[in-house]
């Protein structure tokens, strides 16, 4: 499920993975580090050639 990894290296999510966890749209080339928080995935749109790196907080919370 993960990729891009060794011992030094943080692990990233790939498009797969990321539609596995419900995002709500997501391109091609995409990275997202094991240790990015995202609250509200479900509506999170990412486009391509992006990479999120460790310790990036991300909160997609719905409007009213």
């Amino acid at each position: 499920m993960r990729i891009k990894h060794s011992k030094l290296q943080a692990r990233y999510y790939n498009e797969t993975d990321l539609r596995k966890m419900g995002i709500a749209q997501v391109g091609s080339n995409v990275s997202v580090s094991e240790h990015a928080t995202i609250v509200g995935i479900e509506n999170v749109y990412l486009g391509s050639n992006i990479r999120i790196d460790s310790y990036v907080v991300i909160l997609a919370k719905r409007g009213q």
